[in-house]
């Protein structure tokens, strides 16, 4: 796995001359702020700013490596659903890095406003009902030809991961893969665009409760869109995820759609991380996937026999990588509350000397 194009702290007048001039105009580089999400990290995928001019609406703004793509998810995904979505503005692509603006939408995550007990269980789940019921309109009927085209696609790429082993390849074609297309051959397929990555910290409320669904970077349409429900109760603060009606969604989703959104996973995570850290995000969505498989027994190769022990160790592993990963976010969170706190100190001095 090669470490992706990260992009550096970059001065915010270079920023600024990347934004068409008829939004710059009367505006100066003071308008735009980095984002807490991006100013801690020296590197990092994408950098994140707000730019609030006095005269007009806010945006954010978004920089990074090949974001062409992904501006046009989301001018696809804004179409469908331009309610619940923040408006694509411009994208520009003519220097070093990508620079691609939208709607600013002002609002906290819909998992950190229940943890803080700003929200109540009827509210959030009022929201998630609305989601549902808005995502669903977008569904138009389909084949079962249509569906396996797709999972064709998918499987082509999901066993093209040059990470993967000849034994991890062996057990997801002739074990893993069967399932998802049996359950195609049952099943009445529906076509939808998908947010692609639909979970709680992507669902911004703002004080009036109204809500945007942000980050269309998967966004793609799909007849595996009910994949959208398994993420939502995967990630998540646990106040969120332990919801019963975010359970029960979750939960109410075909098993061999819980096996496909594994191997998604596989693939989503090259895009974000690298190296040693891939492989272990790679390890532990295998396990997952052998370990619910064996479960459902539908594990039937030979290969298999004698997994069992091994598979409980290196979950165990995975367990502790995990802890010792919330540990690091918990640092990541004190670090920036730290620096807001000398922010405010500076700024309150230089009120107090002039």
């Amino acid at each position: 796995m090669n470490k992706p194009n990260l992009v550096p702290q970059v001065p915010v007048r270079d920023i600024f001359e990347l934004i068409p001039e008829h939004l710059t105009e009367n505006c100066s580089v003071k308008d735009i702020n980095e984002l807490k999400s991006s100013f801690v990290n020296k590197f990092c995928r994408k950098r994140i700013y707000k730019f609030a001019p006095q005269n007009s609406e806010a945006l954010l703004l978004t920089l990074g490596h090949t974001l062409g793509p992904a501006y046009k998810r989301s001018v696809s995904f804004f179409s469908k659903v331009p309610l619940h979505a923040c408006k694509p503005i411009f994208l520009n692509s003519e220097s070093e890095y990508d620079l691609y603006a939208q709607e600013f939408f002002e609002g906290i995550p819909l998992d950190q406003l229940l943890n803080e007990s700003k929200v109540s269980e009827c509210e959030v789940n009022r929201i998630i009902s609305d989601i549902q019921s808005e995502l669903q309109k977008l569904e138009t009927p389909s084949s079962v030809f249509a569906m396996r085209t797709e999972l064709d696609d998918f499987a082509e790429k999901v066993l093209s991961n040059p990470t993967l082993d000849a034994l991890d390849r062996k057990i997801i074609s002739k074990d893993i893969l069967p399932c998802i297309q049996n359950f195609i051959v049952k099943t009445n397929p529906r076509l939808r665009w998908s947010p692609g990555d639909l979970i709680a910290r992507n669902i911004s409320v703002n004080n009036e409760l109204n809500y945007k669904i942000i980050d269309f970077e998967f966004a793609h349409e799909t007849h595996f869109h009910c994949e959208d429900w398994i993420r939502l109760g995967s990630y998540g603060k646990e106040s969120f995820i332990s919801l019963e009606l975010v359970k029960l969604i979750k939960e109410n989703i075909p098993f061999p759609l819980h096996i496909y959104h594994l191997l998604r996973q596989t693939l989503l995570n090259r895009d974000i991380h690298y190296g040693k850290d891939y492989n272990h995000h790679l390890q532990f969505d295998l396990v997952q996937i052998l370990k619910q498989s064996s479960n459902k027994n539908i594990i039937s190769s030979q290969i298999f026999k004698g997994f069992t022990k091994d598979l409980a160790n290196f979950e165990n592993s995975c367990s502790k990588y995990k802890e010792k990963n919330i540990c690091l976010e918990k640092t990541k969170e004190e670090l920036i509350q730290f620096n807001e706190k000398q922010a405010t100190e500076k700024s309150n001095l230089i009120s107090l000397n002039s």
